[in-house]
């Protein structure tokens, strides 16, 4: 492939863009012309995501003929990703790079591991199969999907791949302070709120002292 198209899940979060903006830098790298489309906005709390600028959101983009492999990241429903490629001339193979159960298996190649902690941590993988070190930017991406979808290695999707997984991104230069202070340390003062209102209300309930 000479000109891939890259595309996020239309629920942005930092799996879909951490796994995907790890990618593109890798791609880069090697010397490929990449095409980051989003169906929509980015969050501001992704801006400290190094490459975020890169990422598209007007559909013109897709009506690029030179546009020859497209692959998403974490769209477990292939309807949205299906739509895209239907506007690419061509229609070009599709790759898709997922970790949900819910996976229809729509690309022509599915690279799709449910046991994975994160759609990011099947690109990690991807990427040392194939004897690729990422560079300092794309750790740091890669490394964000696997912290978000684990919650920061506390919730059920938490397992010994993912543990992995941080410890060689961390070694390839990953920012973990980057990632873990913009999003799990900065909150903003609405949010604050937010949790006070809620917090207030709590009780004890008699029947689970």
């Amino acid at each position: 492939a000479r000109h891939i198209l890259l595309v996020t899940d239309v629920r942005i979060d930092g799996d879909t863009l951490g796994a995907s903006l790890g990618m593109h830098h890798v791609l880069r790298a090697a010397g490929k012309r990449v095409t980051h489309f989003s169906p929509q906005p980015i969050p501001s709390s992704y801006d400290f995501l190094p490459g975020r600028d890169l990422i598209r959101l007007d559909e013109a983009v897709l009506h690029d003929p030179s546009i020859d492999l497209i692959i998403s990241f974490d769209c477990g429903d292939g309807t949205h990703v299906t739509s895209v490629r239907d506007q690419v001339p061509g229609k070009p193979f599709l790759i898709s790079f997922d970790h949900h159960v819910s996976n229809s298996m729509y690309g022509d190649l599915n690279l799709v591991l449910t046991k994975a902690s994160s759609t990011a941590e099947v690109v990690w993988r991807f990427l040392k199969r194939v004897g690729i070190t990422p560079g300092r930017d794309a750790a740091t991406a890669i490394l964000t999907g696997v912290c978000t979808d684990t919650d920061i290695f506390k919730n059920l999707a938490t397992n010994a791949a993912a543990f992995q997984a941080a410890s060689e991104l961390t070694l390839a230069g990953a920012r973990v302070q980057d990632v873990k202070r913009h999003l799990f340390s900065n909150k903003p003062v609405s949010v604050l709120k937010l949790w006070g209102r809620i917090l207030e209300r709590l009780h004890r309930h008699p029947e689970h002292d």
